[in-house]
């Protein structure tokens, strides 16, 4: 991970130059069933504005990427992301195994968001034997 990161400004209104590389990292969190991996890319700060210059990793066998930008404004975020995911595998509900393609983007704020998008998917369900 390469950091090249200048803070200055308040806690209030936080001013960050520079720039995060990330190289083959891996993210998780307890509301996702499976997190990313081998996540690479370059994040660009500019005052109270995140840009992701590029971003990609792996989930469930399948490739994401992000892109977009968030900026922090009078105590919210306003968003302006965007997702793609390819060949994702899911194991959900219990017994059926779904591969999906997605396009998804969240705008707005963290006080009021749309996420709008595309999920394309294909499920087999698994017999066990006894």
């Amino acid at each position: 991970m390469g950091v090249n990161l200048n803070a200055s400004g308040t806690l209030s209104q936080p001013v960050l130059q520079g720039r995060l590389e990330v190289k083959n990292t891996f993210v998780s969190h307890n509301d996702f069933p499976s997190g990313l991996s081998d996540l690479n890319g370059v994040l660009i700060f500019d005052r109270n504005r995140i840009q992701i210059e590029s971003l990609g990793g792996t989930t469930g066998g399948g490739a994401v990427a992000l892109t977009g930008s968030a900026t922090y404004q009078s105590g919210a975020l306003l968003l302006d992301l965007g997702a793609t995911a390819h060949d994702v595998r899911l194991r959900y509900p219990p017994g059926v195994s779904s591969t999906a393609n997605a396009d998804f983007r969240l705008t707005g704020s963290t006080n009021a968001a749309l996420l709008s998008g595309d999920v394309l998917g294909h499920q087999t369900r698994h017999h066990s034997r006894i």
